[in-house]
């Protein structure tokens, strides 16, 4: 009877297991979301009213983003230079590494350039972040179920073997 237990249990860790990880992946997306929501803000800001840069970060909210610690980190400093706010906030999303390498590359030149230069980087980084933001929908949509059913396979798997 332990055996049965135990076999029952293995399997709802790899069922919570999935699940974990459909979070992680669900939490990225949103992520991804909140960055593009940025830089939409950023690139009305700049265009409109030539705000400066800290004063969007201040200014700025999203949900996922304030879960992770971003914005918080974009809104420690005015003193230190946008860019480097910039990259420090970085290292608090869970978004993938090509999207980080793409918002690393953006940040690095964050307040250095002209407005009109600024804008146009902006949109291109909207650009590639609105691609991967469709991919990573079209994706997970039919994924998040799958993560937890691959998790209990494994603990059926896990249980075969050892009962």
């Amino acid at each position: 009877m332990t055996k049965i237990i135990a076999c029952g249990l293995i399997i709802a860790v790899g069922w919570f297991c999935g699940g974990i990880y459909a979070d992680y992946r669900q939490k990225s997306y949103l992520e991804l979301c909140g960055m593009i929501s940025l830089l939409e803000s950023m690139k009305n800001a700049i265009s409109y009213s030539r705000t400066e840069l800290y004063g969007i970060f201040v200014s700025f909210s999203d949900k996922a983003l304030d879960s992770c610690g971003f914005t918080e980190t974009l809104k420690s400093s005015d003193i230190v230079p946008a860019n480097e706010i910039w990259h420090n906030a970085l290292e608090r999303l869970s978004v993938g590494e090509g999207i980080k390498d793409v918002l690393s590359s953006f940040g690095s030149t964050l307040g250095l350039l002209d407005c009109d230069t600024q804008i146009e980087r902006i949109e291109g980084c909207m650009a590639f972040l609105s691609k991967e933001r469709e991919q990573m929908r079209a994706a997970l949509a039919g994924k998040i179920k799958s993560y937890r059913y691959l998790g209990a396979l494994a603990g059926c798997l896990a249980a075969i073997v050892l009962y």
